[in-house]
């Protein structure tokens, strides 16, 4: 009933029409703080209790106030990359708020822009001197702070090398089209938007779960024009075509009251009960189903195309490619968190949730 009465507040929230009749407030703010939609409900404050109104007014202060320093980001971001002549564009979050009616109801942890990996050096000078000091470098993206409001993924590709996905996503570069008025900042066009979101979420329902803000993104793209032809051809190219279906059904049943089949009807029931990002026990559930010492080898000895991504120095060098392991392997005993939660992963999955979980995937076409 709750999961219900959470849907009907966001079918309304879209609509921009009074809430629903008879709803518990807590609950529903215990829901959205799990799927980070709190701003969902800022409109509907006056309907609360006003106890729980006000715990909540600091809350959605700092949202906005969020909201506000990341696109102030972006701006300045955009502006220093293309002075700096450095090729840049951004994805996620930061363009999918755009097509909101209000971009504040699409939240976002952090900012997602792709530069060209022969770029490096140049980007990593443009973040330094806007001040982002604080600087994590990652397997195919680095990371920068400018805390307390302010997280970068600087990503040198959209995937990860060894993702079925990697041939398409490989090729933004190719497909993305000039920002207007700018020489070295691209954009993609709203069917690639569309396609990487549905590839991302993929990632994440094969990697922890999801929650419904990817069904929400799906949604409100569903419904923006595009060109058909070309989503159906690169869909069957990417064999997402069934699971596409079944993610649009979704969509349409939760946000505009349409048709639901059984594994749509299942696959969301998962959702409903995800985090946004899933969690450790489904990640653990699944990882392991080819063997907990199969996933250890996997997290501690990446393939080769995968270790590229990382030592730009590896490339055409398979040689050397224990060298690039090693000097991994010490960059990780110096991270103890990512050690211990790849100990944990091992210890805790449960096979046959996992086996349960892959089913469900396969009969809405997502292997």
């Amino acid at each position: 009933m709750s999961d219900n009465q959470f849907l009907a507040l966001l079918r309304n929230r879209l609509a921009d029409a009074p809430p629903p009749t008879g709803v518990d407030w807590a609950e529903m703010v215990s829901i959205a703080d799990r799927h980070e939609l709190l701003f969902f409900l800022e409109k509907y404050s006056e309907d609360m209790p006003a106890q729980l109104a006000d715990s909540l007014e600091q809350k959605w202060v700092s949202l906005m106030a969020q909201h506000l320093a990341q696109m102030q980001a972006v701006e300045d971001m955009q502006t220093a990359l293309e002075k700096a002549g450095v090729d840049h564009l951004f994805f996620k979050g930061t363009v999918t708020k755009k097509r909101y009616a209000d971009p504040m109801l699409r939240t976002m942890g952090d900012i997602d822009v792709l530069y060209r990996p022969s770029q490096q050096t140049a980007f990593r000078a443009v973040m330094e001197a806007m001040g982002y000091g604080d600087f994590q470098a990652g397997r195919k993206n680095d990371t920068y702070w400018k805390r307390p409001l302010v997280c970068v993924e600087a990503h040198r590709r959209l995937i990860g090398a060894d993702s079925r996905y990697a041939g398409y996503c490989d090729g933004v570069w190719e497909r993305a089209k000039p920002v207007p008025g700018l020489s070295h900042g691209y954009e993609m066009a709203v069917e690639d938007e569309f396609l990487f979101n549905l590839i991302h979420l993929a990632k994440h329902l094969s990697e922890g779960g999801a929650g419904v803000r990817f069904i929400l993104d799906v949604f409100i793209y569903h419904h923006l024009p595009m060109d058909e032809a070309y989503l159906e051809r690169m869909l069957e190219e990417l064999n997402l075509t069934r699971f596409h279906t079944v993610i649009c059904e979704l969509a349409d049943h939760w946000f505009a009251g349409g048709e639901c089949s059984e594994p749509a009807r299942k696959l969301g029931a998962f959702i409903l009960q995800s985090r946004v990002f899933g969690s450790v026990r489904v990640d653990a559930a699944l990882q392991i189903q080819q063997g907990r010492l199969a996933y250890i080898w996997r997290t501690c000895f990446p393939g080769y195309r995968e270790m590229c991504s990382m030592y730009s120095w590896l490339g055409g060098k398979p040689l050397l490619l224990p060298v690039a392991w090693g000097m991994r392997g010490v960059t990780l005993l110096f991270r103890r968190g990512r050690a211990a939660g790849v100990f944990r992963t091992v210890c805790s999955g449960n096979k046959q949730a996992g086996r349960e979980l892959q089913a469900l995937y396969r009969s809405c076409g997502l292997e």
